[in-house]
């Protein structure tokens, strides 16, 4: 696990049972306890981050986060997003999207 959070945000991760490990990396979750700049860096990784899809990033962002702040969010492993649903990673990376806009019922 590699996160740069600091005494600034508490930061859980659970990894996820044998028959969703081939999709899922970890399932985590986010709390901000004092105001503080995040720096995320690229994994390679897709994220569900509260209903949305976030792609890989290409370059390290900066979030900023206040006090009570909270995230959840499911860490596919690479390409697992596009396995499941066909969306190529390309069309995905450095965005955000509702879920509900990519993966319909």
């Amino acid at each position: 696990m590699i996160f740069l959070g600091g005494a600034d945000v508490e930061y859980t991760e659970r990894a996820p049972g044998p028959d969703l490990a081939p999709w899922v990396q970890a399932f985590w979750q986010l709390r901000c306890v004092r105001a503080t700049s995040l720096r995320v860096p690229p994994d390679g990784c897709m994220d569900i981050i509260d209903g949305d899809i976030v792609g890989s990033l290409s370059s390290a962002l900066m979030a900023r986060l206040e006090p009570g702040d909270e995230a959840v969010g499911v860490r596919l492993r690479p390409g697992a997003f596009t396995a499941l649903y066909g969306v190529p990673a390309d069309e995905l990376a450095d965005v955000r999207v509702p879920l509900a806009d990519i993966v319909r019922p």
